[in-house]
């Protein structure tokens, strides 16, 4: 007779962001899985619309599905809210920007099943969308930084050193490690390794568990993710001290960088994505300094950062268009998007200066 399947609590945490997150529960409605064996909670981080609204559609269909809502907080605080709410011995995580293919939740199922000394795992993220320049950089960069953070073991397993938002674990892990809600900008994930390896508590690495991670389309969406990582990173840094970080960190900068590159993706594609690498190095760095002045300095100061890190964005977005898109930009073309750029930036600080926390 087949074992009983294990009982998955899928948790989501989502802000503002209805299309995504339709497209997520489109594929977690496809699985092959016995519907009474697993549960989506949905958490909603104060995002406008609700997404209870988001989800009012035939997308939902039969799916056991649960919206909480809380005030906006974070990734970490609505990790911790789904994980409170969740009915599982097994937890998925995944970002409302990701998608998961049919097999997903069996492939969690047969995991857990075949490893039982497995509590944690990092899964297989794959880049869904070629055609999609930061997506490939993403995958570029994934795949340099795994092959300096998978370790086999002995027996026969490998072992990961970075932990992403989108992991599978057993509930009972919870009981030693927690999502930091004070890690309200971003890297709570890489806290929740920091966390895993002061206890010496493997992250197994098992690629047979595949997400989709959909990345942004536009040059500010991507750049401000990273100013956001950046200053997720500030904080990390200061809660962590001196502590060996469990990962290594990769250069992707590097003159060998790019010679990869220009291999694998031929010139031009090749130089663009080198060039988003460049840029979002230095929306990391901007993001980092911001917090650092917000956190040590007085307003005034802090708004003169801002408004260098704008004018250092704009300096970076001028020689990424004059790489990349130069033979086949128009000047006024040129001029038109680097204005939209610079206001979106300005009106994405404003935005951001006005939201709690």
């Amino acid at each position: 007779m087949k074992p009983p399947c294990a009982f998955i609590s899928v948790i989501i945490p989502t802000y503002s962001r209805p299309g995504p997150l339709r497209r997520c529960i489109a594929t977690l409605a496809s699985q092959a899985y016995p519907r009474q064996s697993f549960e989506v909670i949905v958490v909603d981080d104060g995002g406008d619309p609700p997404a209870t609204k988001s989800l009012q559609s035939d997308v939902v269909l039969d799916l056991p599905i649960v919206v909480l809502r809380q005030p906006n907080r974070g990734a970490a605080a609505a990790r911790a809210t789904g994980l409170a709410h969740a009915c599982g011995p097994i937890l998925a995580f995944l970002d409302d920007d990701c998608t998961v293919p049919p097999d997903y939740l069996s492939a969690i199922d047969q995991v857990f099943r075949t490893h039982p000394e497995t509590m944690i795992a990092q899964v297989g993220i794959e880049n869904p969308e070629p055609d999609n320049l930061y997506g490939q950089t993403w995958k570029f960069t994934l795949e340099e930084t795994l092959k300096v953070n998978l370790h086999p073991t002995t027996h026969g397993r490998i072992t990961c050193g970075t932990l992403g938002g989108v992991m599978v674990a057993r509930r009972e892990i919870f009981n030693d490690v927690a999502f930091d809600p004070t890690l309200s900008r971003s890297r709570e994930d890489a806290d929740l390794r920091y966390q895993l390896q002061a206890r010496g508590l493997p992250v197994y690495y098992e690629p047979q568990i595949r997400v989709f991670h959909h990345q942004r389309r536009t040059l500010r969406d991507y750049l401000a993710q990273f100013v956001g990582y950046g200053r997720g990173e500030f904080h990390l840094r200061r809660k962590w001290g001196a502590t060996p970080a469990p990962y290594r960190y990769v250069t992707l900068t590097s003159w060998q960088a790019l010679r990869s590159l220009l291999r694998a993706e031929r010139a031009r594609r090749g130089l663009a994505i080198y060039s988003v690498l460049w840029l979002r190095r230095h929306a990391s760095l901007c993001g980092l300094s911001y917090e650092r002045a917000a956190w040590e300095f007085p307003r005034h100061v802090v708004l003169r950062w801002a408004r260098f890190g704008r004018l250092l964005a704009t300096f970076y977005v001028i020689l990424f268009f004059r790489a990349v898109f130069a033979p086949t930009l128009q000047p006024a073309m040129l001029k038109q998007s680097l204005r939209s750029f610079r206001n979106d930036i300005g009106c994405k600080s404003r935005r951001s200066s006005n939201r709690p926390g």
